[in-house]
């Protein structure tokens, strides 16, 4: 894979709001305190994305988790109460292409294999 030109969108939601409040909903759902205000959120994606540009491979990385993120969401990731949103952020590198962030993908299995089916 070639790194992409430090001006060019790696995917559809590089460099947008969505892309930020994606960013800002995850670190809120990884680090929830109550009397944190968003901003101190909003900084930390801030620093994140900041950081993130200093590498092409890091950029892409970035890119391609806050969209598949979106892509889990069904494209409300940032409108996920703070535990789905961990449900979702937990669940994304293991679980099944069609399950959704609002019900966890192991609900069924789980039943499944207790009740000895």
């Amino acid at each position: 894979m070639s790194a992409p030109d430090g001006d060019e969108a790696v995917n559809e939601i590089e460099g947008t709001d969505e892309a930020e409040a994606t960013l800002t909903a995850l670190i809120k759902a990884a680090f929830p305190h109550e009397r944190v205000p968003d901003s101190a959120y909003r900084r930390a994606a801030d620093t994140v994305r900041c950081a993130a540009e200093e590498s092409a491979w890091m950029r892409v990385k970035l890119a391609h988790g806050l969209d598949s993120l979106e892509a889990l969401a069904d494209g409300r990731f940032a409108e996920l109460s703070p535990e789905e949103a961990r449900r979702c952020c937990c669940a994304s590198s293991t679980r099944p292409s069609s399950a959704s962030c609002g019900r966890p993908w192991w609900s069924a299995s789980t039943r499944t294999r207790r009740s000895g089916r």
